[in-house]
Protein backbone atom coordinates (compact mmCIF):
# COMPACT_ATOMS: atom_id res chain seq x y z
CA UNK A 1 0.00 0.00 0.00
CA UNK A 2 1.29 3.44 -0.90
CA UNK A 3 0.89 6.29 1.54
CA UNK A 4 0.91 9.98 0.75
CA UNK A 5 4.23 10.28 2.60
CA UNK A 6 5.79 8.21 -0.18
CA UNK A 7 4.71 10.71 -2.83
CA UNK A 8 8.22 11.32 -4.20
CA UNK A 9 10.14 9.71 -7.04
CA UNK A 10 13.24 10.52 -9.06
CA UNK A 11 14.26 8.85 -12.27
CA UNK A 12 16.79 9.55 -15.03
CA UNK A 13 16.79 8.24 -18.57
CA UNK A 14 19.19 8.59 -21.46
CA UNK A 15 17.86 10.52 -24.41
CA UNK A 16 18.96 10.38 -28.01
CA UNK A 17 22.48 11.61 -28.76
CA UNK A 18 22.64 14.45 -31.24
CA UNK A 19 25.40 15.44 -33.59
CA UNK A 20 25.60 17.82 -36.47
CA UNK A 21 25.85 15.16 -39.13
CA UNK A 22 27.33 15.38 -42.61
CA UNK A 23 25.36 18.43 -43.73
CA UNK A 24 26.41 20.45 -40.68
CA UNK A 25 30.06 19.42 -41.19
CA UNK A 26 29.84 20.56 -44.82
CA UNK A 27 28.36 23.91 -43.69
CA UNK A 28 31.19 24.33 -41.16
CA UNK A 29 33.80 23.73 -43.87
CA UNK A 30 32.07 26.29 -46.14
CA UNK A 31 31.88 28.79 -43.25
CA UNK A 32 35.58 28.31 -42.45
CA UNK A 33 36.60 28.78 -46.10
CA UNK A 34 34.35 31.84 -46.55
CA UNK A 35 35.60 33.34 -43.29
CA UNK A 36 39.22 32.80 -44.19
CA UNK A 37 38.62 34.20 -47.67
CA UNK A 38 36.88 37.27 -46.22
CA UNK A 39 39.70 37.90 -43.75
CA UNK A 40 42.34 37.57 -46.49
CA UNK A 41 40.31 39.84 -48.80
CA UNK A 42 40.12 42.48 -46.07
CA UNK A 43 43.89 42.22 -45.51
CA UNK A 44 44.56 42.89 -49.22
CA UNK A 45 42.85 46.28 -48.96
CA UNK A 46 44.55 47.43 -45.76
CA UNK A 47 47.33 49.77 -46.79
CA UNK A 48 48.91 51.09 -43.63
CA UNK A 49 50.99 48.99 -41.28
CA UNK A 50 48.69 49.59 -38.31
CA UNK A 51 45.70 48.30 -40.21
CA UNK A 52 47.78 45.41 -41.55
CA UNK A 53 48.46 44.34 -37.95
CA UNK A 54 44.75 44.61 -37.25
CA UNK A 55 44.06 42.27 -40.16
CA UNK A 56 46.56 39.74 -38.79
CA UNK A 57 44.85 39.92 -35.37
CA UNK A 58 41.49 39.26 -37.02
CA UNK A 59 42.91 36.21 -38.83
CA UNK A 60 44.44 34.84 -35.61
CA UNK A 61 41.22 35.49 -33.64
CA UNK A 62 39.19 33.73 -36.33
CA UNK A 63 41.50 30.71 -36.27
CA UNK A 64 41.70 30.52 -32.46
CA UNK A 65 38.05 31.19 -31.61
CA UNK A 66 35.80 30.90 -34.65
CA UNK A 67 36.86 27.52 -35.99
CA UNK A 68 36.87 25.71 -32.59
CA UNK A 69 33.46 27.21 -31.77
CA UNK A 70 31.99 25.92 -35.03
CA UNK A 71 33.58 22.51 -34.46
CA UNK A 72 32.19 22.34 -30.91
CA UNK A 73 28.71 23.00 -32.30
CA UNK A 74 29.17 20.01 -34.58
CA UNK A 75 30.42 17.62 -31.89
CA UNK A 76 28.23 14.93 -30.39
CA UNK A 77 25.85 16.06 -27.65
CA UNK A 78 24.36 13.62 -25.18
CA UNK A 79 21.03 14.31 -23.54
CA UNK A 80 19.54 12.88 -20.37
CA UNK A 81 16.11 13.52 -18.90
CA UNK A 82 15.66 13.79 -15.14
CA UNK A 83 12.13 13.25 -13.85
CA UNK A 84 11.17 14.53 -10.42
CA UNK A 85 7.71 13.56 -9.20
CA UNK A 86 6.57 15.28 -6.00
CA UNK A 87 2.96 15.46 -4.77
CA UNK A 88 1.43 14.93 -8.20
CA UNK A 89 3.70 17.45 -9.95
CA UNK A 90 6.12 16.13 -12.56
CA UNK A 91 9.19 18.23 -13.35
CA UNK A 92 11.32 17.22 -16.31
CA UNK A 93 14.84 18.62 -16.76
CA UNK A 94 17.17 18.13 -19.71
CA UNK A 95 20.84 17.52 -18.91
CA UNK A 96 23.24 18.17 -21.80
CA UNK A 97 26.66 16.47 -21.90
CA UNK A 98 26.33 15.58 -18.22
CA UNK A 99 26.80 19.14 -17.04
CA UNK A 100 24.30 21.71 -18.30
CA UNK A 101 20.86 21.32 -16.72
CA UNK A 102 17.75 23.04 -18.07
CA UNK A 103 14.16 22.84 -16.84
CA UNK A 104 12.14 21.54 -19.78
CA UNK A 105 8.60 21.39 -18.41
CA UNK A 106 6.57 21.19 -15.22
CA UNK A 107 3.28 19.29 -15.39
CA UNK A 108 0.60 19.43 -12.72
CA UNK A 109 -0.99 16.03 -13.16
CA UNK A 110 -4.22 17.27 -11.57
CA UNK A 111 -4.77 19.07 -14.89
CA UNK A 112 -3.87 16.08 -17.09
CA UNK A 113 -6.57 14.70 -19.34
CA UNK A 114 -5.01 11.27 -19.71
CA UNK A 115 -1.98 9.26 -18.59
CA UNK A 116 -1.68 6.08 -20.66
CA UNK A 117 0.89 3.82 -22.35
CA UNK A 118 2.10 4.96 -25.76
CA UNK A 119 -0.02 3.55 -28.62
CA UNK A 120 -2.70 2.29 -26.22
CA UNK A 121 -6.33 2.66 -27.36
CA UNK A 122 -6.92 5.34 -24.71
CA UNK A 123 -3.96 7.45 -25.87
CA UNK A 124 -4.97 7.00 -29.51
CA UNK A 125 -8.48 8.29 -28.72
CA UNK A 126 -7.00 11.56 -27.54
CA UNK A 127 -4.72 11.78 -30.57
CA UNK A 128 -7.74 11.63 -32.84
CA UNK A 129 -9.21 14.61 -30.99
CA UNK A 130 -6.24 16.66 -32.15
CA UNK A 131 -2.87 16.75 -30.41
CA UNK A 132 -1.16 19.90 -31.50
CA UNK A 133 2.28 19.50 -29.89
CA UNK A 134 4.38 16.49 -28.95
CA UNK A 135 7.21 16.80 -26.43
CA UNK A 136 9.35 13.68 -26.32
CA UNK A 137 11.19 13.16 -23.03
CA UNK A 138 11.23 9.38 -23.34
CA UNK A 139 14.26 7.17 -23.21
CA UNK A 140 16.11 6.26 -26.35
CA UNK A 141 16.25 2.46 -26.41
CA UNK A 142 19.48 0.92 -27.65
CA UNK A 143 19.20 -2.11 -29.91
CA UNK A 144 21.17 -4.30 -27.50
CA UNK A 145 18.92 -3.69 -24.46
CA UNK A 146 17.34 -6.73 -22.86
CA UNK A 147 13.57 -7.25 -22.87
CA UNK A 148 13.50 -6.86 -19.07
CA UNK A 149 15.03 -3.39 -19.26
CA UNK A 150 12.69 -2.34 -22.07
CA UNK A 151 9.66 -3.43 -20.02
CA UNK A 152 11.02 -1.53 -16.99
CA UNK A 153 10.98 1.76 -18.89
CA UNK A 154 7.70 1.53 -20.73
CA UNK A 155 6.82 4.80 -22.45
CA UNK A 156 3.75 6.64 -21.20
CA UNK A 157 1.84 9.56 -22.67
CA UNK A 158 0.60 12.45 -20.56
CA UNK A 159 -1.94 14.62 -22.33
CA UNK A 160 -2.44 18.11 -20.91
CA UNK A 161 -3.89 21.34 -22.19
CA UNK A 162 -1.50 24.30 -22.10
CA UNK A 163 -2.51 27.71 -23.41
CA UNK A 164 -5.55 26.25 -25.17
CA UNK A 165 -3.48 23.66 -27.05
CA UNK A 166 -3.35 19.92 -26.35
CA UNK A 167 0.19 18.80 -25.59
CA UNK A 168 1.33 15.17 -25.65
CA UNK A 169 4.26 14.57 -23.30
CA UNK A 170 6.16 11.29 -23.68
CA UNK A 171 7.94 9.96 -20.58
CA UNK A 172 9.60 6.68 -19.59
CA UNK A 173 9.10 6.37 -15.86
CA UNK A 174 10.18 3.57 -13.59
CA UNK A 175 7.71 1.29 -11.83
CA UNK A 176 7.75 3.27 -8.56
CA UNK A 177 6.97 6.61 -10.22
CA UNK A 178 4.21 5.11 -12.37
CA UNK A 179 2.67 3.46 -9.31
CA UNK A 180 2.62 6.80 -7.50
CA UNK A 181 1.01 8.47 -10.52
CA UNK A 182 -1.60 5.73 -10.70
CA UNK A 183 -2.39 6.09 -6.99
CA UNK A 184 -2.91 9.87 -7.20
CA UNK A 185 -4.66 9.90 -10.60
CA UNK A 186 -7.00 6.90 -10.56
CA UNK A 187 -9.54 8.50 -12.89
CA UNK A 188 -6.94 9.67 -15.45
CA UNK A 189 -4.40 6.84 -15.35
CA UNK A 190 -4.95 4.00 -17.82
CA UNK A 191 -2.89 0.86 -18.25
CA UNK A 192 -4.22 -0.15 -21.64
Amino acid sequence: MISLNDDYAEFSVKGRDHNGGVLFTFLIVIAVLCGMGAVLYINLFLYSKRLGALGAIVVIAYILFGIPYLWRLRSKKSTEYDYLYVENDLEICEVYNGSKRKLAITVHLDHAKCIAPLNSPTALEYENVGIMKVKDFSEYAEDDDSDEEVERRRTYVIIVEKDGVNVEILIAGDEHMLTLMKYRNKDRFFEA
